[in-house]
């Protein structure tokens, strides 16, 4: 419970104070950590008396205030983990098209979507969807076990996010590395192209009996199959083979010779922006590789934190023989809340904004 309240405090202080973090897209991770922080100091210790104690002790009113609560948070947790990976989905795959859209108006709209949806799965056992409680020596709280009521809850709160996340993040890394290849067939492509044209630089600017021949025999451009023009400084003119033009060229070429020198001088100068943007791109590049990365991590320990409470949830309901026994539905039940622990973990190790605003919040 600790961890879960101070964890996601965190995330929102940092994204609240954090210039840097105040991104529409970290308003989906607040909202994910503003469910997971009110499920650690308003759900969990209601439900760690009632474990230690073995019974509930805080009334009929607050039992069904508290069971509507605690499936209302824990869904709009998983549903906000969902809108996560559909954000990222609508980015890699519509990147243009989908950020122009991606307005702070519309994210709100998406966010308040995803907690008017988690109401709506959690009321109805407050309005009488629910079976008649059994008589027993104490007074207990338990979530409805109205099988039509599990199957809709268990659907709308786990199984339908479950599977959009799987098909999201399948379709994500597919784009990823389809976007891997591509990028290295273009430079496999670029080498081959440098190559065939230095090629054509030495049949041009060397004769057979070893002579230099004048640049200006040359064509003054070529064309890439990528639709630049390479200069003949490009193809690596040098400022010797201007100079030896220019004694070829004293009657009425003089001009020439100045175009070339200034492709020639011209040249350095354009090196440094295209290394900049390769730079850029590579930057932009691994930090998408990141943010697939720390959203699959995110995406298995929800599964694997959630999916044991809500297979023994549906076979209880289902299934009246089968015997699940109290302690096997708690460690199941608890396992679910740890979930909520796990996510301000996994964006602290993977995110390096995060971490620094952390470390500026705790040791200024």
């Amino acid at each position: 419970m600790i961890l879960i309240v101070v964890g996601n405090m965190l995330v929102c202080i940092a994204i609240a104070t954090e210039k840097a973090l105040k991104t529409v897209q970290n308003w989906f991770i607040a909202s994910l950590a503003v469910s997971d922080f009110l499920v650690g100091l308003i759900i969990m210790p209601f439900s760690l008396a009632k474990e230690v104690m073995g019974y509930w002790i805080f009334g009929r009113i607050w039992c069904e205030i508290h069971s509507a609560l605690d499936v209302f948070l824990c869904t709009a947790s998983i549903n906000s983990l969902c809108l996560i990976s559909l954000d990222r989905y609508w980015s890699v795959t519509h990147a243009v098209e989908y950020l122009r859209k991606r307005t702070p108006r519309r994210s709100l709209a998406m966010i308040c979507g995803v907690w008017v949806l988690s109401a709506i799965i959690s009321l109805p056992p407050l309005v009488g969807w629910k079976k008649p409680e059994k008589p027993s020596n104490y007074p207990e709280c338990l979530l409805s076990d109205d099988v039509g009521y599990v199957l809709y809850s268990a659907f709308g709160s786990f199984y339908v996010p479950a599977f959009v996340m799987v098909f999201v993040y399948c379709r994500i890394f597919v784009a990823a590395r389809s976007r891997a290849r591509r990028h290295l067939k273009k430079k496999q492509k670029a080498a081959s192209v440098a190559t065939e044209l230095t090629k054509k630089r030495h049949l041009f600017v060397k004769e057979p009996q070893g002579r230099r021949t004048s640049l200006l025999k040359a064509p003054k451009f070529l064309k890439s199959p990528f639709g630049s023009t390479l200069s003949l400084a490009d193809l690596g003119g040098s400022e010797e083979d201007v100079s030896e033009m220019g004694e070829e060229t004293k009657n009425g070429k003089k001009k020439k010779k100045k175009k070339v020198k200034a492709q020639v001088e011209e040249a350095p100068k354009r090196q440094p922006t295209t290394e900049a943007e390769r730079h850029k791109r590579r930057i932009a590049k691994a930090k998408e590789r990141r943010a697939t990365l720390i959203l699959g991590l995110i995406m298995a320990s929800f599964i694997l934190a959630w999916l044991p409470f809500f297979v023994l949830y549906v076979l209880e309901a289902l299934c009246k023989v089968c015997d699940i026994g109290p302690t096997g539905f708690a460690v199941a039940f608890w396992l679910g809340y740890c979930n909520s622990a796990l996510n301000p973990i996994i964006y602290t190790i993977f995110n390096r904004d995060f971490r620094k605003a952390f470390r500026k919040i705790l040791f200024k």
